[in-house]
């Protein structure tokens, strides 16, 4: 079984950041699952919220605007700190760059699950992250989250090295014949289907959760994920679910 870090070790580290990446590579976990956003002038960073408001701070420790990051520039968000809201330890720690995170992957071999935001930038956004992705020779560690089967054809033609991990429409129900078809796109390539446990971290997603059923539809076409562990009884659950891949913000360690 993988431990995927959510936002690599959140629980301990300033979550979307180097810190806490390097903390998941020390700490044994063999994937991190991250969110990637736009600044106004079209910088790839990372980032989980709309705005940088939540987790960054001045150099006083005092708030930064609630504006959305894209109609910020990449200066703006640079200039804010985003390790003091988790502790003065975490002082000077940066919004990471794509760029600077691949180099990252690079040095470590550390797989990446790319949330499927980045299906919500401008084309000529994405088209600026695939091509940040090709240069930097990291392709085999990229992996794209993907909501659809248009999805899941255009990255497994674009990068025939990257792995594939399909999720649901919040709307949709849990329908064998489209994870054997997004299996059969992914042919060549790793696959995943990840679901939702069952459980409070989880209560907020509308669509199909984890049950013995939809989970055996998953392990027929490929490996299973399951999100977002915090505790032992959790991981026993996924344990008998069977689930390849558990994603866990740093509660649960490897």
């Amino acid at each position: 079984m993988i431990f995927e870090a959510h936002r690599g070790v959140a629980n301990e580290y300033p979550e979307n950041t180097l810190p806490a990446f390097e903390a998941a590579h020390k700490l044994g976990y063999k994937m991190i699952e991250c969110d990637t956003k736009f600044t106004a002038d079209d910088r790839c960073i990372f980032l989980h919220d709309r705005s940088c408001y939540r987790t960054a701070r001045t150099s006083d420790g005092g708030r930064v605007p609630d504006t959305p990051a894209n109609e910020l520039t990449f200066d703006e968000i640079r200039s804010w700190d985003f390790g003091l809201w988790m502790g003065e330890r975490f002082r000077g720690t940066l919004a990471p760059t794509l760029e600077e995170v691949l180099e990252f992957v690079a040095r470590t071999e550390v797989p990446l699950k790319l949330d499927n935001v980045f299906m919500s930038f401008k084309p000529e956004q994405r088209e600026i992250m695939y091509r940040i992705i090709e240069r930097s020779g990291t392709e085999e560690y990229m992996g794209f989250t993907c909501k659809s089967l248009d999805q899941v054809e255009y990255h497994t033609t674009r990068f025939p090295k990257c792995t594939i991990h399909y999720e649901y429409h919040v709307d949709a129900p849990f329908d064998e014949s489209v994870i054997a078809r997004a299996a059969e796109l992914s042919k060549g390539h790793r696959f995943t289907v990840f679901i939702p446990m069952d459980i409070k971290a989880t209560a907020w997603f509308k669509g199909p959760h984890a049950t013995p059923e939809n989970c055996a539809i998953a392990k027929k076409y490929g490996e299973l994920g399951l999100w977002i562990l915090r505790t032992e009884d959790e991981l026993r659950q996924a344990k008998e679910l069977g689930a390849d891949i558990v994603e866990t913000d740093g509660s649960l360690r490897p």
